[in-house]
């Protein structure tokens, strides 16, 4: 695993509700406080089954309402353009850190091989002029688009301006 991601490599969102949960389950913080095992406090018999994360859930939490179908969606059969990159907008009311962490590939897969659930990709882009730092950019770009009729188009009937 790469220290730091480099431009290009993906990125995926986790949303922090989860993530929270699953710290819980495995413990994170009596661990990182270095609690020995004879000082967990915690049911044994009970934890691991009522603490459970359950499946990574991106959807409702972090994933836009399309009610007015205004998002383009793709095939999935572009490479770099699969769906789980392209189909899943992120809530533009939705902030890295307070309502989803980016994960690398590599944790990604073991949590998404022992948990499921949804997974959102996204690419690092680079942030600087050197390189040196690299963000995930989370939500896609809104741009406009207008699909025109062929045989307007040929027949002269759309002008300059409709461009």
């Amino acid at each position: 695993m790469a220290a730091s991601p480099e431009a290009g490599d993906p990125g995926y969102l986790v949303n922090i509700e989860w993530m929270n949960s699953y710290m819980n389950y495995i413990l994170f913080t009596q661990f990182k406080n270095e609690v020995s095992q004879d000082n967990l406090k915690i049911d044994v018999a009970t934890h691991f089954e009522k603490f459970h994360p359950g499946v990574i859930n991106n959807d409702s939490a972090l994933v836009e309402d399309d009610k007015d179908n205004c998002n383009l969606y793709g095939t999935g059969q572009v490479k770099g353009m699969e769906s789980d990159y392209i189909d899943n907008y992120v809530d533009y009311n939705r902030n890295f850190n307070k309502d989803f962490l980016v994960l690398n590939e590599e944790i990604w897969k073991w949590l998404f091989e022992r948990y499921g659930g949804q997974q959102i990709t996204r690419k690092y882009i680079r942030q600087s002029q050197y390189g040196k730092w690299m963000q995930v950019e989370s939500k896609l770009f809104q741009i406009s688009c207008r699909f025109l009729n062929a045989e307007e188009l040929e027949k002269g009937e759309i002008d300059n301006r409709t461009f």
